[in-house]
């Protein structure tokens, strides 16, 4: 975890899992920033190349350390944060657990 000017971010590994197919590792990074109290942020991608920036509600992941919590794209479960994506191919949503 590293601290810079009120900026909290801290590397992670997270599992995409298409649709039928096993898990795959993917280099993430969960940002916290005292400016936006309220959210924290999540780029995934790999580790040259553009990565996809996603931002949720603080409130959302707090909530999911202790119960399932949210609806729709982005849900937290406790022991796991599953955030589904919509898939640009047929095969469906992929799942991002970090």
């Amino acid at each position: 975890m590293e601290l810079h000017s009120g900026t909290v971010t801290r590397a992670v590994r997270a599992h995409v899992r298409p649709l039928n197919r096993p898990p795959l590792p993917l280099p993430a990074e969960l940002r916290y920033r005292v400016t936006d109290p309220h959210a924290v942020g999540m780029s995934l991608g790999p580790l040259i190349g553009p990565r996809i920036p996603w931002v949720f509600a603080r409130d959302l992941l707090a909530g999911g350390l202790r119960r399932p919590t949210g609806s729709g794209d982005v849900r937290g479960c406790p022991r796991t944060a599953t955030t589904r994506t919509p898939s640009a191919s047929s095969s469906g949503t992929g799942r991002v657990r970090p």
